[in-house]
């Protein structure tokens, strides 16, 4: 870089977390003068401004990029240095006052332009609309952890991109419904338009939405997204002539949960269509879409919140019978999971490729995240008889039922010991000294290192190395391995740390840095060593 240079800039941003395997094409105009750095430009995002500094003797850069969005702007703070040989700035962003970060190049030249514009659209096709609930805490984790496998393999996020193109590329969902459909407004169907403004109110969501009716007996409902963020929902008219009012407002948090996760971008049959793609893949994904039906779920008893209406909502909708009022609550459907599950020893192959659980195991799922702390803790109540760990954990044996046993792949043990000693040893010299019993619980981690020639290798890394390589060993832990295990594994490292009867504070760095590495919050680490009845010296 240089003094005094204006130029058109272009490259990409990727996702680090939230995780996301797509790069996103970026385009600017900048402008580096004594020192500054000013400019403008366009990505998936949105229109936005920059401002910062450089230096021409490191080559490093630092700025702001304000999005000037609707409803207040978002502050973007960008760190990067210029690397001569690729001719690039490469470094690393994070949006302020928020969680999300990753990383991100850019060269000089006009590329990005026209590559920006149709990422904007191919995300919005395929992505998830605004809104302001926590998504992480109502998803279920079994989705969370389903996608993760399925986008290790590249030709499903190959397949996924190339449909939310395709769906890009037409309007064709919102001319169907005004040709066969009734959009409903506020004079012509004031209670469906009710529930679904108060849905979209209590979910947050600032994307425009419109409502249709479409003509038919069977109760069906859909949500689609256009390339112009635009969401429809569509009601079958037997749906509106049956359901009452607190049972639509769970089928519409239903809906829009669906629209909220991003779960519109791929049918299971263009996969399977797909010759090239590993059976596994294919499996995993029919069961992405069951569970993705749970998260959707819980959206809508987030809406309508009340248990027993969304029971029936569902019995409705399922069964075909409409004269359900006599049902107040889920005890009976509870009995018929029950009972399923004592029949029932594994599942069979016509369960495997099924897009929704069967209704007995759906019910007895949302009747378990409606006694959640979760589903409470987020309607403002101090409530709920089911921990997190507990909902998911119940709500996964439930779900499990439907997926061949063939369909998951645990981690590599051999990864998953070799970062574990990794971080062992790096928690074990924080402070600069190993205590003799730290290294009695070291020696007991190498001898289960079952390859004689990892436990040497380990042991000959010098600090430096071991954080690269459990840099590397970390990105696939992540996504072969549940939150729970991640989390599990920094509680035994934190026991590590408390052999020695004392923790340093530099132990809890190291501990607070292996946690961030595998997703996990950093206050598990204070809460393990709080349980252990530990201090900081």
């Amino acid at each position: 870089m240089s003094n005094a240079v204006q130029a058109s800039w272009h490259g990409h941003f990727k996702y680090e977390y939230p995780r996301d395997p797509i790069e996103y094409p970026t385009s600017a105009v900048l402008i580096f003068s004594a020192g500054k750095v000013q400019g403008h430009g366009q990505d998936e995002d949105g229109s936005f401004v920059i401002e910062g500094v450089y230096d021409t003797t490191t080559g490093r850069a630092s700025w702001r990029k304000v999005y000037m969005h609707q409803k207040g702007n978002v502050v973007v703070a960008f760190a990067g240095v210029w690397n001569q040989q690729s001719n690039q700035i490469e470094g690393k962003w994070r949006v302020v006052n928020d969680l999300a970060y990753g990383t991100f190049i850019l060269r000089p030249g006009d590329g990005g332009a026209a590559a920006a514009s149709m990422a904007a659209k191919t995300r919005a096709a395929m992505g998830p609309v605004s809104s302001t609930i926590d998504r992480d805490l109502l998803v279920f984790e079994g989705e969370r952890e389903m996608l993760g496998l399925l986008e290790q393999d590249p030709l499903f996020v190959e397949a996924r991109t190339n449909a939310a193109r395709a769906a890009m590329s037409s309007s064709r969902e919102r001319r169907s419904l005004l040709l066969s459909g009734l959009r409903l407004t506020p004079r012509l169907h004031p209670m469906v338009f009710n529930v679904v403004d108060e849905c979209v109110r209590r979910l947050g969501i600032s994307d425009p939405v419109e409502s249709y009716c479409f003509p038919d007996a069977m109760m069906q409902a859909f949500v689609v997204r256009e390339a112009n963020g635009k969401v429809l929902l569509g009601f079958s008219s037997g749906l509106l002539e049956r359901l009452e009012e607190s049972e639509l407002t769970f089928v519409v948090g239903h809906e829009l949960g669906h629209a909220i996760y991003g779960h519109l971008a791929l049918s299971g049959e263009s996969l399977r269509k797909d010759d090239r793609v590993n059976p596994t893949t294919v499996l995993r994904l029919f069961a992405y879409k069951r569970y993705a039906e749970i998260t959707a779920d819980r959206v809508g008893l987030l809406c309508c919140d009340d248990l027993g209406t969304a029971v029936r909502a569902l019995f409705k909708v399922t069964s075909g019978l409409s004269n359900a009022r006599s049902v107040r609550d889920a005890s009976e459907f509870s009995a018929q999971y029950h009972d399923l599950k004592a029949t029932t020893s594994k599942s069979e192959a016509g369960d495997w490729l099924s897009t929704h659980p069967y209704s007995p195991l759906r019910l007895e799922a949302l009747t378990l995240f409606a006694r959640s702390q979760t589903f409470h803790r987020m309607q403002g109540r101090s409530a709920g008889d089911l921990s997190e760990e507990q909902l998911e954990r119940e709500v996964g044996a439930i779900l499990g039922m439907m997926n061949p046993t063939t369909m998951l792949s645990g981690p590599s043990q051999r990864e998953a010991m070799l970062f574990f000693a990794m971080a062992a040893l790096e928690v074990a010299m924080a402070d600069g000294v190993m205590d003799a019993r730290e290294h009695q619980l070291l020696l007991g981690i190498r001898s289960r290192i079952q390859n004689e020639q990892d436990a040497m290798w380990i042991a000959s890394m010098t600090p430096e190395e071991r954080q690269v390589h459990m840099a590397d060993l970390s990105d696939k832990l992540i996504h072969t391995m549940s939150r729970v295990q991640c989390a599990r594994m920094i509680e035994d490292l934190c026991a590590i740390a408390a052999a020695d009867g004392t923790i340093d504070r530099s132990e809890v760095r190291s501990l607070a840095g292996t946690a961030m590495l595998l997703d996990v919050d950093p206050r598990v680490v204070s809460e393990a060593l709080d349980r252990a009845g530990k201090g900081l010296d």
